[in-house]
C-alpha cells in the first residue's frame, strides 16, 4: 500500500519548487 503523507510530501515539494521558479521568471 502507498503511504498519503508520503504522496503528499512529494507535491508539496514539487509545488514549493514551482512557486519560486515562478517567482524568479517574474522577477
Amino acid at each position: 500500500m502507498w503511504r498519503p503523507e508520503r504522496n503528499i510530501e512529494q507535491e508539496w515539494l514539487k509545488s514549493v519548487t514551482n512557486n519560486v521558479v515562478s517567482r524568479q521568471k517574474i522577477r
